[in-house]
């Protein structure tokens, strides 16, 4: 018998990249600031083929976003997107803040394993900070100026 060793490499390309973060003193500590002001270098870096040459060599391909959002915008801010997490979604059977809560739960050093459900509307606004599609400037989704149809996805992906 023959023993082989099969690599699999499993990679996301994401259209569309949302940071909680803006890189501010808003976003609380160091970690949570870091992650906000490097998102935006990333972004511009994903797609660029000499960022990561060896990463040519692993058999991984560069891949740009479309767009990038940053989050903790507030209503009477210049914001994008509304969105409602709060709102209940059948295909979760709760919803996307229910979810987010009981992922928090799971980090010890936030909630020590507490576990709240939340009732009613949550909104949450966002800026759209970089793109390389055209978008209206107020938007209903996340994907607006992107065709995310069959063939639309085809002809992003190459």
């Amino acid at each position: 018998m023959h023993s082989r060793s099969v690599r699999v490499i499993r990679m996301t390309r994401p259209f569309v990249v949302v940071s909680r973060f803006q890189g501010t003193r808003r976003d609380g500590h160091g970690h949570h600031q870091a992650v906000g002001l490097v998102s935006r270098e990333v972004f511009d870096l994903a797609g660029d083929p000499k960022a990561f040459p060896e990463q040519l060599d692993e058999g991984l391909r560069p891949w740009q976003p479309l767009k990038l959002y940053i989050g903790g915008v507030r209503e009477n801010e210049d914001w994008t997107i509304r969105t409602n997490s709060g709102e209940y979604s059948p295909w979760l059977g709760r919803s996307y803040q229910d979810l987010s809560n009981l992922g928090l739960s799971f980090q010890r050093s936030q909630m020590a394993g507490r576990r709240r459900e939340s009732a009613g509307d949550v909104f949450g606004h966002y800026q759209r900070v970089k793109s390389q599609v055209e978008a209206p400037e107020k938007e209903e989704s996340f994907f607006d100026g992107i065709d995310t149809s069959l063939t639309g996805l085809f002809s992003a992906l190459g």
